[in-house]
């Protein structure tokens, strides 16, 4: 599929409707749904969207994007791209419409012994 990449701040910002409908955060950062096109069709993605520009947060963009942009596998969310300048830094994800994995390990919708065998 092609995909139409968001290219910077602005249109990552339209995208997630101004960064409104937080969908998840982290101690630096926090996410946000939004919609691009991808060839005939719209796809759901997920900004993370770093709030501390930090020694740490920094560090901790750069191994997303050097560890997470080079796996690929059918069972872990697609890295789409980034956008960093200055004070903004952008990772864009798949949108995982099942929550995420902290959503399974720390919430009631942990599946069973049963369901997980």
């Amino acid at each position: 599929m092609k995909l139409s990449k968001p290219q910077g701040y602005k249109e990552l910002e339209d995208v997630t409707d101004g960064f409104k409908g937080e969908i998840g955060r982290g101690p630096f950062d926090m996410f946000y749904k939004g919609r691009i096109e991808g060839g005939s069709f719209p796809i759901t993605i997920a900004v993370k969207k770093l709030n501390q520009i930090s020694k740490e947060a920094d560090k901790e963009f750069t191994t997303e994007v050097n560890v997470i942009g080079q796996t690929h596998h059918k069972n872990l969310v697609g890295f789409i791209g980034f956008y960093k300048e200055e004070d903004q830094q952008l990772l864009v994800y798949e949108y995982m419409s099942n929550g995420t994995v902290a959503d399974y390990l720390f919430s009631n919708m942990r599946p069973s012994w049963t369901e997980r065998i």
